[in-house]
């Protein structure tokens, strides 16, 4: 039920899209500081719908991929997401395995008429065998532009 409700609703709640920011402007880039790569990356977004979002980057440390659902036609949107990372094992003098693991966030975006973007995230971390100790709460801040 639980699943059902994460992607029903928000297709529901968008139908009117009028004054929606997400329907003019569904490609975006942009930089991340923290989220799922945990440092630093570069992000690419596309609105598949005004309410699904997919989102792809690679960081400093690691890839990610995912999809966000946003809750909102405003300016101003809670979203939930689910993205799959690939992070490397901590080692000394490098060498070591490339981990899957899943970051589910939780956060707001901004997006203005002309397409100048921020959003702040909390996340839950769920990886194994990175060795980084961070697990299991993470999170992102976010800048960049939809064209």
């Amino acid at each position: 039920m639980a699943v059902f409700l994460f992607f029903a609703f928000p297709l529901i709640a968008l139908e009117n899209t009028s004054g929606n920011p997400r329907v003019n402007r569904r490609l975006g880039v942009g930089i991340q500081l923290g989220g799922p790569t945990l440092i630093c990356s570069a992000q690419v977004d596309y609105f598949l719908t005004p309410a699904i979002n997919f989102e792809a980057g690679a960081g400093l440390v690691g890839l990610y991929s995912g999809v966000k659902i946003h809750l909102s036609q405003s300016n101003w949107s809670p979203y939930l997401g689910v993205k799959v990372t690939f992070l490397p094992e901590l080692k000394l003098f490098g060498g070591g395995e490339w981990n899957p693991g899943l970051y589910v966030p939780f956060g707001m975006q901004y997006l203005s008429r002309d397409g100048f973007t921020f959003a702040f995230e909390a996340a839950l971390l769920l990886t194994d065998g990175i060795g980084w100790g961070l697990e299991p709460f993470w999170a992102g801040l976010k800048f960049g532009y939809h064209f």
